[in-house]
Formats: structure tokens, C-alpha cells, sequence
């Protein structure tokens, strides 16, 4: 990774450098499990052994130290400890990959990894690096891109407006856990600076957990802001790497703003209006569902409305409380958020325990499932103090704001009664 471990180079060129150190490392496995009598036998290939010995065992003397003091003490992982023993590597590496090759091609194989490698460096510098550190596109007033989010957001320094947010764009709404999106902001200095602000660019996703964050000088540090000028317009792209242990699926809250690296002060922002912005979210993206229904759960037909399906469930008992997964299929795209109601029904229709609230745990509200989604949505019922007997499990989902309850339509074709859908029946003991 280049740039202080922020510009990573294409996933392929590490597959393809992954594939070539495991080559490698059987080349170096058949070296060592050759016959020992091959050594006395022939010198030249003894003093070649000892020599990769040494060479491994100096590497393994750096590696060492490095594994126990991560475990000792967490840090991260550079690749810069290792430089020491660079030219070790280099030589284990060659010597391994040799082993799969014939006397008469080793000069040849010498000659394209020493090419390959540095055209990887210059690949590097030129596609990656550069590009990376180039000046953000610049734009009079009358000529700039509008963004598709808009927002309008002033930036105050010292009580007085410094600049202005007009909005920011993405390069896609939905991520994978490991994805990077790349949010491009669009900004009018309204005032000069001598103070370099650092942005901040932060992705909050399941249970308020922060899966991506970047801070960085605009331009990723190539103009910062003592360089912005009134009359500009600034088109500034600051790519965000997702967590891949992110939680799935979910929403995420895109936060944004500026502040002071000399004391950590974020700068006080006001919106259109005038008034404060509380908060930094300027908007919000997602991590898709990638479920699928378990082949343990329970396989049903039920759809609520047009656009949403309840395709399985599965329901376990332990004491004080029931689990429930429910299994929803969207259908097509939402524009509001349902709420998801769980009822234990008792003999005479009365309802002895419930569980109301959004999918997810409101995590991932209805208004962000895409068409061809499975949602898993995990639900707990209490039921301690609930007198032992046969209960009935029904579900569906309603709007909040007015109570109305979506249709459920069971495999018949018909409307349930009260737009529920009848799961099963549960023994409590």
C-alpha cells in the first residue's frame, strides 16, 4: 500500500503476487526435503543450502519479534519493520521460484522478474500513486458540476462563513464489507485561510459501529485549504474503505466535515436556513444483503403489499424469551419504512407478549431494500411470567406514522384476517 498505507494497488496484482509466493514457498519446500546425500555429494549444492539457511534464519529473526510484539501489544501490521531483511526475501523468493526451473532457463527467469518487478514500481508511481495526489478538478461558478446530493452546508471559522459544502456525490449506493466508495465533495471557498483544516469523512454502520473512516487534507493532502480561493469550486474525491468485519446488511451514515489538527476542534457548520447543524451526517448509503434462507429455517408464502415477501422463519425457545428470524424478499423498491410487529397470541385471541420495531433492529429500514434482497431480521419475545400452555406466533408489518397495516396475502391468494400472518404455534413450558 502506497501513500502511508491509504492507496492500496488493484486486488489482482496482490492475487497474482499471493500465487507467486506460494510458488515459491513449494520451490523452497522441495529444495529442503531433497535427499540430504544430494549435498555430500555434490558441494556446490551444500554451500547452496547453508547459504539459503542463513538466509531464512535471518529473516525469521526480524519476523519473530515483530508477531510477539503484535500479540503483546497491538499495532499495525507495516510492512516497513521487514525492510532489513528485503534482499533475504528477494533471494528466498528467487531461489524457490528457480527450484521449478531448469540451469538453462535461469537467466531468463532472473531477467523477467527483475523486469516485472520494476514495471510493477513504475505501475505504481504512474497509475496508482499520481493519480492519487493530483490536484482536485477546479471549476468557476457558472461551470461546475451540480452534485447529486445537495446540501448547502456553511463551514464557519471564527463565527464568519469560510466555505460552503454544496454537496457531494457517490460512486455507487450500495458497498460489499472491504469495498471502498469513493465520495466526491463539492466545495466554494467563501473566504482564505492560512489554517490547513483536515476533513474527515466517516462511515457508521450496525449499532452506531464506525466501519470506514478517512481524514485527510483536501486533494488528499495535494490542496489543502490555505490554498482555496474564493470564485473557486472544488470537485475534491475521498475514497473511504469499508471494514471488512462490517455487519451485513445495514445502512450506513455518511458523516462529513472540517477540523483544526492543531486541537481537534471541528468547525461549526450552519445549514441553508441559517441554523446550526447539529450533527454531521450529511447522508446515508448501505451494505447489501447477501442472506440467503438457511435450509434449517421454515419455508413459507406470504406477501405484504406488492413489494415485500416472507419467505421463511425460524423460531427457537429458551427461558424468558422466544428467538425469531423472520426471512424477508423484497419485491420492489420501497419509499417508506414499515414496522414489523411479533405477537404471542393466547386462547381467546389475546395477546400475552409482543415485539414492535423496524427490521434490524432499525439498521436497515425498509425504504433501503433493493429489489431481489433476503433480509434476515432477528426478533426476541419475552415470554417470563407467561403461563405454561399452546400459543400462536403472528407477524406482519405496519406504517408507524398512521397504524395502517399492510396487506397480507396468504398462498391462496386471500387477504388474512387483520393482515397477519399465522406462523405457528409455540409450547411454552
Amino acid at each position: 500500500r502506497l501513500g502511508y498505507n491509504q492507496i492500496p494497488l488493484s486486488r489482482w496484482i496482490y492475487d497474482l503476487l499471493d500465487l507467486l509466493t506460494l510458488v515459491a514457498l513449494l520451490g523452497l519446500a522441495r529444495l529442503a526435503i531433497r535427499p540430504l546425500q544430494l549435498a555430500t555429494r555434490n558441494s556446490q549444492l551444500a554451500i547452496r543450502n547453508s547459504q539459503l539457511s542463513l538466509l531464512a534464519i535471518s529473516f525469521l529473526l526480524t519476523l519473530l519479534p515483530m508477531i510477539v510484539r503484535r500479540f503483546l501489544r497491538p499495532m499495525p501490521n507495516f510492512g516497513r519493520y521487514l525492510f532489513p531483511v528485503l534482499p533475504a526475501i528477494g533471494l528466498l523468493l528467487y531461489a524457490g521460484l528457480d527450484a521449478w526451473v531448469g540451469r538453462r532457463r535461469a537467466s531468463r527467469l532472473a531477467l523477467t522478474i527483475t523486469a516485472s518487478m520494476l514495471t510493477l514500481g513504475i505501475a505504481g508511481l504512474a497509475c496508482f500513486l499520481a493519480p492519487a495526489y493530483t490536484r482536485p478538478p477546479l471549476y468557476e461558478t457558472t461551470t461546475a458540476p451540480e452534485p447529486a446530493h445537495r446540501l448547502d452546508w456553511v463551514y464557519l471559522q471564527d463565527e464568519e462563513p469560510f466555505a460552503r459544502l454544496l454537496g457531494y456525490d457517490l460512486d455507487r449506493e450500495a458497498v460489499e464489507p472491504g469495498d471502498t466508495v469513493r465520495v466526491t465533495l463539492t466545495w466554494e471557498p467563501l473566504r482564505t485561510t492560512s489554517t490547513n483544516y483536515v476533513l474527515f469523512a466517516q462511515l457508521f454502520g450496525r449499532e452506531e459501529a464506525r466501519v470506514g473512516q478517512r481524514d485527510t487534507y483536501p486533494g488528499l493532502g495535494h490542496y489543502p485549504t490555505s490554498f482555496w480561493q474564493p470564485g473557486q469550486i472544488i470537485r475534491d474525491t475521498v475514497p473511504i474503505p469499508v471494514d471488512p468485519a462490517a455487519l451485513s446488511p445495514t445502512r450506513l451514515r455518511l458523516d462529513l466535515g472540517l477540523y483544526d489538527p492543531a486541537d481537534g476542534h471541528r468547525l461549526a457548520v450552519a445549514d441553508r436556513a441559517g441554523d446550526p447543524v447539529a450533527l454531521a451526517t450529511a447522508g446515508w448509503l448501505k451494505i447489501s444483503s447477501t442472506e440467503e434462507v438457511p435450509a434449517y429455517a421454515t419455508p413459507v408464502d406470504y406477501r405484504l403489499g406488492d413489494d415485500i415477501a416472507l419467505v421463511g422463519y425460524s423460531v427457537d425457545s429458551s427461558p424468558g424469551q422466544l428467538s425469531l428470524t423472520l426471512y424477508w424478499a423484497s419485491l420492489a423498491p420501497l419509499e417508506q419504512d414499515y414496522t414489523v410487529f411479533v405477537h404471542l397470541v393466547g386462547p381467546g385471541d389475546g395477546i400475552v407478549a409482543q415485539s414492535d420495531g423496524p427490521p434490524v433492529g432499525g439498521d436497515y429500514p425498509t425504504s433501503f431494500w433493493s429489489p431481489g434482497e433476503v433480509i434476515a431480521d432477528e426478533r426476541s419475545i419475552p415470554s417470563s411470567g407467561i403461563l405454561p400452555g399452546e400459543y400462536h406466533l403472528q407477524v406482519g408489518m405496519y406504517l408507524l406514522q398512521s397504524g395502517v397495516r399492510l396487506p397480507a396475502i396468504g398462498t391462496s391468494g386471500e387477504r388474512t384476517t387483520d393482515d397477519v400472518v399465522p406462523l405457528t404455534e409455540v409450547s411454552l413450558p
